[in-house]
């Protein structure tokens, strides 16, 4: 009987998270095709205005066919009737379908902001632990700084000191792009050729995310050395070392799941600059192109796309946590 109420509270949750995420799409779709609707500019006049200009009848012509003709609260119901069977239209700019686009493209994005979470988390995270046990300490102190300084860069202010002295004064790294023209050694070379150009970019990404996870590991773990069990761990004998590795890391750590999360969107903002100072081939360019083209259906499927991957990514974040914190389960604390 219990295990039949507790699956009906899940199944009940889960219908409500799921109506409350088509209800949030929806306003994301409704919100972006009125925006860019009715900003300045027209994506068919840009589209000629590129390639050499065109006569007036010609014109005529691509708005019909794309029905850029019809009232707004037309354009808008064939939109969502559209994007009810899972099309999200034809870019004008690319003269394709914005899924192609969008496949294409994506690959690159997730290399960097996957590789920049990984990374920096395990960075940060180690940071943190060090920052936490020496409290007060000068490297304590040092690091605090730099964190503080991490959060005061601009992304795109780092991009560019970052290309400057690493790239243009030293050499030492390519300048943009996601790999060299020639690159011999095969498989194995291509790989450390695109990972070689990956370090600039995925450094600006994550310096932000870094500091994040700093600051929440020590400030957790600080919490967490406070705790009862804690002072009762030390006092049956147990070594420092056992003490943290064993019992406070393990809830320490929780909030770097939970930030990480929270933070995908703003990486996910920060790709899209890094992308373009870097020339990265992800969706950050594509973002920039449909813009300056004024691709309607581009730009409202990319709109639409990274909302879909951050909801999904709230999703998993709150899933895994879940596994490793029953506390946070769904009827969990239920008596």
């Amino acid at each position: 009987m219990l295990k039949r109420q507790a699956l009906l509270r899940l199944a009940i949750a889960f219908l409500r998270r799921a109506l409350s995420v088509v209800g949030l799409l929806w306003a994301i779709v409704t919100l972006s095709f009125l925006l860019i609707h009715l900003a300045p500019g027209d994506p068919i006049s840009s589209f000629v205005g590129e390639n050499g200009g065109a006569s007036p009848e010609f014109i005529a012509k691509m708005r019909l066919e794309y029905g850029l003709d019809q009232p707004l609260i037309v354009q808008y119901g064939h939109y969502l009737a559209k994007l009810a069977v899972g099309d999200l239209g034809y870019s004008i700019r690319f003269q394709m379908p914005v899924w192609d686009l969008f496949a294409e493209r994506l690959p690159g994005t997730l290399l960097l902001l996957l590789s920049s979470i990984i990374v920096f988390s395990i960075v940060g995270t180690l940071a943190g632990i060090y920052s936490a046990v020496n409290e007060g300490s000068v490297v304590d102190t040092l690091l605090r700084l730099f964190v503080v300084l991490c959060f005061s860069l601009p992304v795109f202010w780092l991009a560019q000191l970052l290309i400057y002295g690493l790239a243009v004064k030293v050499a030492v790294f390519p300048v943009m792009g996601m790999r060299s023209l020639f690159v011999s050694g095969g498989v194995l070379g291509r790989f450390l050729d695109v990972a070689w150009h990956l370090i600039l970019p995925a450094t600006v990404l994550g310096t932000w995310h870094m500091a994040v996870t700093q600051r929440f590991v020590r400030t957790s773990l600080l919490q967490v050395l406070q705790e009862d069990y804690i002072r009762t761990a030390r006092a049956k004998g147990l070594t420092n070392r056992r003490v943290l590795y064993h019992h406070a890391l393990r809830n320490a750590l929780l909030p770097v799941i939970t930030i990480t999360g929270i933070s995908f969107g703003t990486m996910l903002t920060g790709a899209t600059l890094t992308e373009i100072v870097f020339n990265w081939p992800g969706l950050g360019r594509l973002i920039l192109d449909a813009v300056l083209g004024r691709d309607r259906p581009l730009l409202i499927g990319l709109l639409l796309i990274s909302s879909v991957l951050t909801i999904v990514v709230d999703a998993l974040t709150s899933v895994v946590q879940s596994l490793l914190d029953p506390r946070t389960r769904i009827g969990g604390t239920a008596g």
